[in-house]
């Protein structure tokens, strides 16, 4: 199978997505196709009166044609097609503003030529029911249906939470073997053992940010001190590990100061 590198191909301008320098623009113009099946519809003189500038978006009442209204954008040749009975927007691709309107309905249209870009929206003039609708159905995605609510993560829809969402409770969901506790030092100088909890996934300690008289150091043996442990400064400095247990670590500091420990 040929693949295009897109060479000989040719390229034009289009306004799409660009706001107008005046306020944005409506230009009504009647579509008479009683007596023939088309007509050519040229705004270039409307657009050197600065009337209009571009158009971006047209409107048709196709509400009273029993046949498809048929527009061809010059230079682009983009089709759009408004159904029998319908009404609604759809956006062009204009590089000049000069269509042609083609219908065997013999009907007189009314159409707005729209200079802002407005989303496709199509809709039976007698029922209502949308046929080309900017609604997003949250449980059709794909085509496959959904149910919505509390999923796994890889069924689960993107959402956010509304301006003026009312107070949500959150809590905070630990494992079931977390413990949260402090310890108080028993002597001043004295290598002291923090007491017996499992770790399954690690353990942080730190001083408490206010209360204690001195630093507290922390080591992994009796052997702790000032100058071979690890400091604890008033929570400036916190230990993280994940040993097997609490106990394999040991304390030193002044009487009556405190280490608080979190282990999971």
């Amino acid at each position: 199978m040929a693949i295009s590198q897109g060479g000989g191909i040719s390229a034009y301008r289009v306004f799409n997505g660009l706001a107008p320098a005046a306020y944005p623009r409506s230009a009504p113009i009647s579509v008479d196709l009683t007596t023939t099946t088309a007509q050519r519809v040229n705004l270039q003189q409307a657009r050197d009166e600065d009337k209009i500038e571009w158009v971006q978006t047209i409107y048709a009442d196709n509400s009273a044609n029993t046949a498809p209204l048929i527009i061809q954008c010059a230079i682009t040749n983009q089709v759009i097609t408004f159904p029998p009975g319908s009404q609604g927007y759809l956006p062009v691709l204009a590089t000049e503003p000069d269509f042609v309107f083609t219908s065997t309905g013999a009907a007189k249209i009314q159409v707005q030529f729209i200079t802002v870009a407005m989303p496709a929206l199509l809709w039976d003039a007698n029922t209502g029911t949308a046929i080309i609708t900017a609604n997003v159905n949250l449980e059709d995605v794909g085509g496959v249906a959904i149910t919505l609510g509390q999923k796994l993560m890889a069924a689960s829809l993107p959402v956010t939470f509304a301006s003026d969402q009312s107070a949500l409770a959150v809590s905070q969901v630990l494992a079931a073997t977390a413990k949260i506790a402090q310890v108080t030092i028993a002597a001043t100088n004295t290598a002291q053992q923090l007491p017996s909890v499992v770790c399954t996934q690690g353990l942080q300690i730190k001083a408490p940010e206010t209360g204690n008289a001195a630093t507290v150091y922390i080591k992994e043996d009796n052997t702790v001190s000032a100058t071979t442990g690890w400091s604890l400064v008033n929570s400036d400095g916190a230990y993280s590990a994940a040993p097997a247990n609490l106990d394999t670590l040991w304390i030193y500091g002044t009487m009556g100061d405190k280490i608080m420990y979190n282990v999971t």
